[in-house]
């Protein structure tokens, strides 16, 4: 947390990215991949952090 607190978001230390899916209505919905670092980004208040989109619905 400290790490994150003084360097931002480093998508290269944590154990998976953050996952999400493409909702058929476009919207972003969060998998369970990289739960800790996106509470600790959110808890630090980040603006951003990098994700990785694993599924998109299709219409």
């Amino acid at each position: 947390m400290g790490n994150m607190a003084e360097r931002g978001f480093d998508s290269t230390r944590g154990k998976n990215m953050l996952g999400f899916a493409v909702n058929r209505e476009g919207v972003l919905v969060k998998s369970n991949r990289g739960l800790h670092g996106l509470a600790i980004a959110q808890y630090l208040g980040l603006p951003s952090v990098p994700v990785t989109v694993e599924a998109e619905h299709w219409k």
